[in-house]
């Protein structure tokens, strides 16, 4: 909670920090949308031509999915110079991040003044297999990238992932009539389930799972679809290194 919190923090100030500043027609961007990975990389090379003297864009890595991790230099002539480091959407669900960053960009090479005495490295999507998610015919939260982990100990890897079974194009919850449920239909609202209280007499009629089947016959549901290492959690603060999504060498 405490770092979704600090990314908002740090978008909101970073929109009003600028928000009164005139943008240069030669970097014009749109914010009109959120951008996916392919007009991402277009946004940086688009910067990059129209100032490249200034300007660099380095590929550091490619994610497991094939796609590469870049970042923009601003101030590449500044040798000896303090630099800053911007780094947006590690997890890959926070869309407004990367946007963020980018508007960032944009602004600083709009002014010669944010230029002086310090060079920047902004990289608005260092997780793109996740942040691609979002803009995938059918939606679920993902936060990890697409290298294969298998989550079950079962010797195969991503057999058994989330299934939109009724083609909305979204990833919800559904409730199964189970003979250990843990939840009943509300007396005011039979939409809405509510947790069986033991103590009052109360017995559950249902469980609920998160939408799909059990692809793999094993008695569980949606227990190990794609992917993959956040590579959000690999950071010193509220990190834990048992977690799946930690990847092999956490830390």
């Amino acid at each position: 909670m405490r770092k979704k919190l600090s990314v908002l923090l740090t978008v909101l100030f970073c929109f009003f920090l600028f928000a009164g500043y005139q943008g240069n027609a030669q970097n014009e961007l749109a914010f009109t949308k959120y951008h996916n990975y392919s007009e991402v990389q277009n946004a940086l090379k688009s910067l990059n031509q129209a100032n490249s003297s200034t300007t660099a864009i380095h590929t550091i890595a490619e994610s497991p999915g094939g796609h590469a991790v870049t970042i923009l230099e601003i101030g590449k002539n500044l040798n000896g110079k303090p630099a800053v480091f911007v780094g947006a959407n590690f997890e890959g669900i926070t869309p407004l991040s990367t946007e963020g960053a980018l508007y960032l960009a944009k602004m600083i090479l709009d002014s010669t003044k944010y230029q002086e005495n310090v060079k920047w490295y902004i990289m608005p999507s260092p997780n793109p297999d996740a942040a691609e998610n979002y803009f995938a015919s059918v939606v679920f939260k993902k936060s990890s990238n697409d290298m294969a982990i298998n989550n079950d100990n079962d010797d195969i890897t991503d057999e058994d992932g989330f299934d939109d079974l009724n083609k909305d194009g979204f990833i919800t919850q559904m409730r199964v009539k189970h003979p250990e449920g843990t939840h009943k239909a509300a007396e005011k609202d039979p939409r809405v389930l509510e947790r069986a209280d033991a103590k009052k007499g109360e017995r559950g009629e249902y469980k609920i799972y998160t939408e799909g089947i059990d692809n793999d016959g094993d008695g569980q549901y949606n227990e190990d679809g794609p992917g993959g290492v956040n590579i959000g959690l690999n950071f010193p603060h509220l990190f834990n290194n048992y977690l799946k999504e930690s990847g092999l060498y956490p830390g």
